[in-house]
């Protein structure tokens, strides 16, 4: 059987020692999640996505909590909002490795990553367009 109230406890404490500390919202919020207390899960990930908008993962929870919570419209918004944060975690990470490519060989590595990145996020815009109508 789960301690969801003693991980819920050990969360709340690791946010007190430390305000803006984005996983322990986000790990109680799943916790929340998974105790069925949706309202609760909701406020953390609110929580986490006013610290770090881009937080891909609560944007995902969060839409799915108002998925469950019936709130059709604002999970709607919220897939649209993931799918924009993991479209921005997709570029920035590639043009991380770009940036740190010297050898000819990643470099080429590189090119296909890319083109593989284009194909993925014009994938994610029509996914957003879908949504959008």
């Amino acid at each position: 059987m789960q301690n969801y109230r003693g991980a819920i406890a050990d969360f709340t404490q690791a946010i007190q020692l430390n305000p803006v500390d984005l996983r322990a919202y986000f790990n109680r919020g799943c916790t929340h999640h998974h105790e069925g207390n949706y309202a609760a899960a909701l406020i953390d990930f609110d929580q986490v996505l006013q610290i770090a908008p881009d937080y891909a993962e609560a944007a995902v929870s969060r839409g799915l909590v108002r998925h469950q919570l019936g709130q059709k419209g604002e999970a709607i918004g919220a897939k649209l909002a993931s799918m924009r944060a993991l479209q921005m975690l997709l570029v920035s990470g590639v043009e991380t490795l770009r940036l740190q490519c010297h050898d000819s060989t990643v470099n080429e590595r590189f090119k296909r990553v890319q083109e593989n990145e284009e194909s993925v996020l014009a994938s994610l815009d029509r996914a957003i367009a879908g949504l959008n109508n």
